[in-house]
């Protein structure tokens, strides 16, 4: 049950004077994506075990193996599909941790910012990193930096605390830069839009815009919405 005191969750929304054992009687919305979880959670088909592929990509075969063996996988590669005729290697997390050297790191980032700003060659870079151009996604695009990067983190509304262990991890210690949540992949569409409309060019510069606001729609003629339903998800009121 969502509380009825703001218009988010319903409209008119309860006065902030209601006493809560008042306001504990009336039912509020939550948005769909919320009620979709108790679904979520029941559903038969809900996978709660670690499934491998056992045929084709597309065939739908899958099985189940043990969740070790998926661990030890997942992080040493190899030929994992071999049952199943596939001779290819898998690359694991260990073949992609391929720079473990920070002060190196952080020289080659600080170098290919100066490449992708004209003020170093290319080759220039490949010859002062020379030691260390195995572990580029590309040497010849250093911009596309440590294979480390193709470690991908995507997550839904993760909170703080796993999130701030989570970019610990990723970034701080595996090298990635690429951690993605909720935010970045849902609703970085409006705040782009928002500082967009709300950004000012003052003094030969663009500034000064504001990446987060509400529409006030009770006394608005017109409203658009970037990227987001109003009525299904994201930040739109869910009408009572």
């Amino acid at each position: 049950m969502a509380i009825p005191y703001t218009p988010q969750n319903m409209l008119p929304h309860l006065p902030h004077k209601t006493s809560p054992l008042d306001a504990a009687k009336v039912d509020g919305k939550i948005c769909p994506k919320g009620q979709a979880g108790i679904q979520s959670l029941y559903d038969p088909y809900r996978i709660v075990k670690v499934l491998k592929r056992n045929g084709p990509r597309g065939a739908n075969k899958w099985k189940v193996i043990p969740f070790d063996q998926a661990i030890k996988e997942i992080v040493e590669g190899g030929k994992l599909f071999s049952s199943i005729g596939e001779d290819r290697h898998v690359e694991g997390l260990k073949d992609i941790y391929a720079q473990r050297d920070s002060a190196a790191s952080s020289a080659m980032a600080k170098d290919w910012k100066s490449v992708a700003g004209g003020k170093m060659l290319v080759q220039e870079f490949k010859t002062k990193h020379a030691a260390h151009l195995n572990s580029l996604i590309d040497p010849d695009h250093p911009d596309l930096g440590m294979k480390n990067n193709q470690f991908v983190f995507q997550a839904g509304r993760i909170e703080h605390g796993r999130k701030e262990l989570g970019k610990r991890f990723i970034g701080n210690s595996f090298g990635s830069v690429n951690f993605y949540e909720h935010t970045t992949i849902c609703e970085q569409s409006h705040h782009i839009a928002f500082w967009g409309v709300s950004n000012k060019y003052k003094d030969g510069k663009w500034g000064g815009g504001k990446t987060h606001m509400k529409p006030d729609t009770l006394n608005s003629e017109f409203n658009i919405y970037f990227g987001t339903s109003p009525f299904e998800a994201n930040f739109g009121h869910r009408r009572s």
